[in-house]
């Protein structure tokens, strides 16, 4: 899918692949219906992040744990609720 993941159902994502770009700044709306999705439906989660200008949102979902992260992306995985 390409196009404003804020107006995208989620409730089948594996994998969301984001770009940021000065103009899109709603990466935690993004987010917030990611975690619902899991919420309503569990299974495993990554969200690779192109351009991490506001890699902190991520940082602050305590749902998610980083895998890497570099310059250019990062790459994050939902939590195990098990495991927490």
């Amino acid at each position: 899918m390409c196009g404003d993941a804020r107006e995208f159902n989620l409730q089948k994502t594996l994998c969301c692949y984001t770009v940021q770009s000065s103009a899109y700044r709603r990466v935690d709306v993004v987010l917030e219906k990611l975690e619902q999705s899991l919420q309503s439906k569990a299974r495993p989660l990554y969200v690779l992040y192109h351009n991490p200008l506001l890699e902190d949102q991520l940082r602050a979902c305590e749902w998610l744990e980083r895998m890497i992260s570099a310059s250019q992306f990062a790459l994050y995985r939902n939590r195990d609720p098990l495991q927490s």
